[in-house]
């Protein structure tokens, strides 16, 4: 095994989501929303329809899916590349969903409407209590702010203009520096733990009346 992708599973893993909480196969407790994602994309120099990235203006790129941890900020979860006209919802559909726990859902923007209400918590879901929009954008801001930091590192903003079968690994490893320096006390922005705890304790119960209903 590489060194990085050794390193990548003691920094970054997906199970960091719970808190501490584990879940054993075939429990369906009750999960609050534990993570949000979303999709990013970086310049490459390769040419083609498959990496049209709309992002650039149609010009190509590579995209990675990243989620992060809503109550730390931790990165947990890192995937690709994949050519840029992935769609995001195809992507998610590919790995992460079948990685989530039964009743679990995510935060994440409007691309992923079609997983809402049962996997995905997004602006325009029908289930979004109006209580907990503004803590909802927070969270997704900081997918943004995370994206950023990748893009703090000349090898990501610029055009990659090296083999880009080898652009996961620099993506990783400043995925990875990245990580290293939020637990080095370099943290995202701090969100309102009271609103915090409001906008993850109410999912469950909407998802629960939901899920009745669907039901009956």
């Amino acid at each position: 095994m590489d060194a990085p992708v050794i390193l990548q599973s003691s920094l970054i893993y997906f199970s960091f989501r719970l808190y501490g909480r584990t879940i054993s196969k075939g429990t369906r407790a009750m999960i609050a929303l534990s993570v949000s994602f979303d999709g990013t994309d970086f310049k490459i120099a390769e040419h083609g329809r498959a990496f049209s990235s709309h992002t650039f203006a149609k010009k190509s790129g590579l995209r990675y899916e990243v989620c992060l941890c809503i109550l730390t900020g931790d990165i947990v979860w890192i995937n690709g590349p994949f050519p840029a006209s992935y769609h995001d919802i195809t992507i998610f559909r590919s790995s992460l969903k079948s990685h989530l726990a039964p009743t679990e859902r995510t935060e994440a923007d409007n691309g992923y409407v079609r997983e809402a209400p049962r996997h995905c918590k997004t602006p325009n879901s029908f289930t979004n209590p109006e209580e907990t929009e503004f803590m909802q954008q927070r969270v997704r801001n900081r997918q943004e702010t995370i994206n950023k930091r990748f893009k703090d590192w000349g090898i990501l903003r610029q055009r990659y203009r090296h083999n880009s079968v080898d652009h996961g690994d620099a993506f990783r490893a400043v995925a990875m520096l990245t990580q290293l320096s939020i637990n080095q006390g370099e943290k995202l922005f701090l969100l309102d733990t009271k609103a915090l705890h409001m906008a993850l304790t109410m999912q469950p119960m909407m998802f629960q009346m939901i899920s009745s209903s669907q039901k009956n």
